[in-house]
């Protein structure tokens, strides 16, 4: 009898998109912890809770996995209505970067490396110019850029994760993945190339060197100063702006700042809830087919949709654990590798 491949194989591989999804949560978490901080560092002039920054992180993100937890208990209605919320914010997130590129910017932007559509600029960024990590002590390469955006297009099986609650997931899933990935690589490959011909890869953020580099340094200020240098000039020193510098650079270069980083709270948390959610469902079919002995604990739901309410307190557990770390390079690598043996 020729062998076909079943809950053995498909166990294997829901096993660790299980583990990689538990360990998203927190990635996701910390994101949305950083996005926070940096905000409220900018418009508020708070530079945190405590005197550390992961400290911080740790703490905000514990209570956002509290929060979120919570949620997916109360149940898939609420969930739904909160995921159509931060949708809905984050598109508008999108159109407010969408217009603030065509905006002439001013000397303070310009400073911080976002002068306008430029077609000499966009061919110079079009081409890949690693540099060295500071944390790592490395070259970076393809594949620790691609570290930070693979985990960014894995919301593409969310509806993959949740079939059981699917009326029709033979036509919903494909429909909804394909759908999924042609607007991820619409999005994805058009914001890039929208920055890239608006951005400078470094600014110094410092206004004087903006008129010092378009000729109006001396009509502006009197006296003797001590700039020698333009804002795109960042041999032999850190700059703290541009591209490869800054996180923020998108906030730069929108429309109304504070939007994008609604957008990003509405990102994060939208990515966290649908991993918190996704997860334990894949948990709960493999602990019904007891390929694994000891988890079958795990297969009991409760409500009509059957709620994998055990399996949101594992991949909590597993969350914490991750969000404890608090280093989101740390989370995001471990989170690629499952991925990629999956």
């Amino acid at each position: 009898m020729k062998w076909i491949p079943g809950p053995e194989f498909g166990g294997a591989i829901g096993l660790m998109f299980f583990i990689a999804n538990s360990i998203a949560v927190a990635m996701y978490l910390i994101g949305f912890c950083e996005s926070l901080l940096d905000c409220l560092k900018q418009y508020g002039g708070l530079e945190g809770i405590t005197d550390e920054r992961l400290n911080d992180v740790r703490i905000i993100g514990c209570s956002g996995l509290v929060a979120i937890l919570i949620l997916a208990i109360v149940g898939m209605d609420w969930v739904t209505r909160v995921q159509i919320g931060l949708l809905a914010l984050l598109v508008i997130s999108q159109v407010d970067f969408i217009i603030g590129t065509f905006i002439p910017p001013r000397d303070e932007l310009k400073a911080k490396g976002f002068i306008g559509y430029n077609g000499t600029l966009l061919e110079s960024n079009m081409w890949q110019a690693y540099t060295f990590n500071k944390e790592s002590g490395k070259q970076h390469d393809f594949f620790s850029v691609f570290a930070v955006f693979f985990p960014a297009v894995t919301g593409i099986v969310a509806g993959a994760n949740l079939s059981g609650d699917l009326k029709d997931p033979t036509e919903a899933i494909p429909k909804g993945t394909l759908l999924a990935i042609a607007i991820t690589c619409v999005s994805y490959l058009s914001y890039g190339v929208l920055a890239a011909a608006c951005s400078l890869r470094e600014a110094s953020g410092i206004v004087d060197e903006v008129l010092f580099a378009e000729g109006r340094l001396n009509q502006t200020l009197s006296g003797d100063t001590n700039i020698t240098q333009a804002y795109y000039d960042c041999s032999g020193r850190n700059c703290e702006y541009g591209l490869l510098n800054s996180q923020q650079m998108i906030e730069v270069m929108s429309a109304w700042g504070p939007l994008i980083y609604a957008g990003c709270f509405a990102a994060t948390l939208s990515s966290a809830i649908g991993s918190l959610e996704g997860a334990p469902r894949v948990f709960q079919a493999l602990s019904k087919d007891k390929l694994i002995p000891g988890i079958h604990y795990f297969a009991k739901g409760r409500g009509a949709n059957n709620d994998p309410v055990r399996g949101y307190f594992l991949v909590s557990a597993i969350a914490l654990v991750c969000l404890l770390i608090g280093n989101l390079n740390i989370v995001r690598h471990n989170t690629s590798l499952n991925y990629n043996q999956c």
